[in-house]
């Protein structure tokens, strides 16, 4: 069984790193009287608001079916935003999530949105625009932002712009458009050039999915117009798919060229300029180093992070930490701070309990990564009831089960647009809403504590060396606070690991504490306070005798 001890923190700060030497001696660290800085109010920036929260990625067409059609929509969505967030902090029957991005709600022509055919009206399937409003002023009642899926890098091929291009009408140079067919070579699937009775058009997921000319300045200003009208409907932001791929300029330059990345910083200051505190958060598909500099870079508000993932996964799969401690630090050196998102997976990812193999403690401990270490953390809907799945994409965007009662499951009184994943009479969120050391509810747990937490949400992230490389530790700490994160993913427990900190952050005389231990673990755990050496580090220090195996602990630090 995992464990996991909860902390608080206050005060705002900038993420950063140090990776410390070992120091050549370990004993009783020396005391030092190093001043914690005063308490300072800070006054309120743009992007503040979405650093505190966590945020829930849903399926609209899998998350509740409101007329029994068998198909997931907004009044359904609305019935269930309680689930969520019912708007009563700290009252503990919620998930608890701070904010929603919705897969694309816009009319489409396919059952995933992913290719637009009208930007300005919600699908039909989903409902109207009275139901989107609707749903807009519920969420924001409980203190929920939105986020919604806009595709601007490819529209449907019938999309009526696109059918006008296709009859040379005035649309004609709003898709990209060749005599014969360039060659190139695939970047998303297979040849992105595709034959039409009036030439060869440009579409880099499929021929169903022409790409935009946003280089045509014409286009632009329709998509800024467009990202205008949602914001006035309420939306709090948007999530750029396929952001990378916005501007080819040749063969071997279809993405993340200085042209997408110079049209993204253009569409931000659009967004910006009609509500300086919307969030403009990109897709970027590629390893770290390139992600970050979209954010860095000016070109968005925050970027994913496809690394993360992989590493809290892989920890809590094989036992072995190292990577993960490498990714954490790296997360906080790259990337300005509420400048990136993590997740575990997401709508187009194999599902977390089916990488893990089914097994509940390994995901409880990824769970305990995610929500602990740097970044904006995104929740997949169902990852916190366990919901397995794999490709093809159908199966990892199952109708969400509510209940185990057959056929429907809480879902729909009608028959589901697709079929429920393997073993929902078990899985389900009434099963986990009943079992206190449930998934569902060490989600909620953790999701709660973290918003309590700003050591956690908001903290710098300073990795910490102990003797053992299979145990993941972090020090996360803000202003005169914070916390020690400590995660043991392995069989073995460890015992009486000394930790280690060249130099770093801390500062007065900072008292140890346990906070919360899911499942009573914490009952023989006594956690010792540190002595912080005159570099603001440690030198041999032992917060516990044991680290239990499965377990992630956090110690509180408070003055």
């Amino acid at each position: 069984m995992s464990a996991l001890l909860l902390v608080a923190g206050c005060g705002p700060s900038q993420l950063a790193t140090n990776s410390p030497t070992q120091p050549s001696t370990v004993g009783p660290s020396p005391v030092a009287d190093i001043e914690c800085p005063a308490a300072t109010p800070m006054p309120h920036l743009p992007g503040e608001w979405w650093r505190d929260r966590v945020f829930y990625e849903l399926f609209v067409r899998s998350f509740a079916d409101s007329n029994g059609d068998g198909i997931g929509d907004l009044r359904g969505l609305t019935a269930h935003l309680d689930y969520l967030n019912d708007g009563s902090p700290g009252a503990g029957s919620d998930l608890g999530v701070g904010g929603l991005w919705l897969m694309p709600i816009f009319t489409s022509g396919s059952y995933h949105g992913y290719d637009v055919i009208d930007y300005e009206q919600i699908d039909p399937r989903y409902g109207t625009l009275a139901d989107f409003s609707a749903f807009v002023t519920a969420a924001h009642e409980r203190d929920l932002k939105v986020l919604l899926d806009l595709v601007i890098n490819h529209t449907s091929a019938d999309h009526p712009w696109f059918q006008d291009a296709l009859a040379g009408g005035s649309h004609r140079d709003w898709y990209i458009w060749r005599d014969s067919d360039p060659q190139w070579p695939p970047v998303a699937g297979g040849s992105p050039w595709h034959e039409s009775p009036s030439g060869w058009y440009y579409g880099a997921f499929s021929a169903e999915m022409p790409d935009l000319n946003l280089a045509n300045p014409a286009v632009t200003a329709e998509i800024e117009r467009i990202a205008r009208v949602w914001l006035d409907r309420g939306a709090d932001g948007f999530r750029l798919d396929a952001a990378k791929h916005l501007i080819e300029t040749g063969p071997t330059t279809q993405t993340n060229t200085s042209e997408t990345k110079t049209w993204l910083a253009g569409f931000r200051d659009a967004v910006h300029a009609t509500n300086p505190e919307a969030l403009v958060l990109g897709e970027v598909w590629d390893p770290r180093i390139i992600t970050a500099g979209y954010v860095t870079g000016g070109s968005l508000d925050m970027a994913f992070d496809f690394g993360f993932g992989p590493a809290a996964l892989g920890a809590a799969r094989l036992g072995d930490a190292s990577t993960l401690t490498s990714g954490i630090v790296e997360l906080a050196d790259r990337y300005p701070a509420g400048g990136v998102a993590t997740f575990l997976t997401n709508h187009d990812q194999a599902r977390v309990m089916t990488e893990l193999h089914g097994d509940p403690v390994a995901a409880k401990l990824a769970a305990e990564a995610l929500l602990t270490s740097p970044g904006v953390p995104f929740i997949y809907y169902g990852e916190e009831i366990g919901l397995p799945g794999t490709k093809p994409d159908e199966d990892i965007r199952t109708p969400f089960p509510w209940t185990a009662t057959e056929p429907g499951h809480g879902f729909t009184t009608g028959t589901p647009w697709e079929g429920f994943a393997p073993d929902a009479n078990s899985v389900n969120v009434a099963v986990g809403a009943a079992n206190p050391d449930s998934l569902l509810n060490t989600y909620a747990t953790l999701i709660r504590a973290r918003g309590a937490n700003q050591s956690l949400d908001r903290g710098g992230a300073w990795s910490v060396v102990a003797p053992r490389r299979d145990i993941a530790i972090t020090l996360r700490w803000l202003g005169a606070s914070g916390a020690l994160v400590i995660q043991n993913p392995g069989d073995r427990p460890a015992e009486a690991p000394a930790l280690n900190l060249a130099s770093g952050p801390l500062c007065g005389h900072p008292t140890a504490t346990l906070g919360y231990v899911s499942g009573g673990a914490s009952d023989n755990l006594v956690v010792a306070s540190p002595n912080i050496t005159q570099e603001g580090g440690l030198n041999g220090y032992v917060p516990l005798q044991l680290i239990p195996p499965w377990t992630t602990v956090v110690v509180d630090l408070t003055p």
